[in-house]
């Protein structure tokens, strides 16, 4: 949930992010807007895991016209896939 008020009465646009490493750095892979309370949910599908791959994931939160605040991001949450191995 974005906790700072007030939300915009279209929602706020949330970026989730994916650390890939010192060169690329966050990268986001998917876009979405809150409700007007400031809530969202996104489900995921991570479809090209073989065996066990860990993730880096935050969620940002830009700039933007109507919404009186800078830049901000979550602290990361490190993520645990499981896939299907020797196949």
């Amino acid at each position: 949930q974005v906790r700072s008020l007030p939300i915009p009465a279209i929602g706020k646009i949330v970026e989730l992010q994916v650390y890939q490493g010192r060169k690329d750095g966050w990268t986001t892979f998917r876009t979405l807007r809150t409700d007007a309370t400031g809530r969202w949910r996104q489900p995921y599908t991570f479809s090209h895991t073989v065996c066990l791959d860990r993730w880096r994931i935050r969620a940002r939160v830009p700039k933007e016209a109507g919404y009186p605040f800078e830049n901000g991001a979550s602290r990361p949450v490190r993520v645990t896939v499981r896939g299907r191995c020797g196949q």
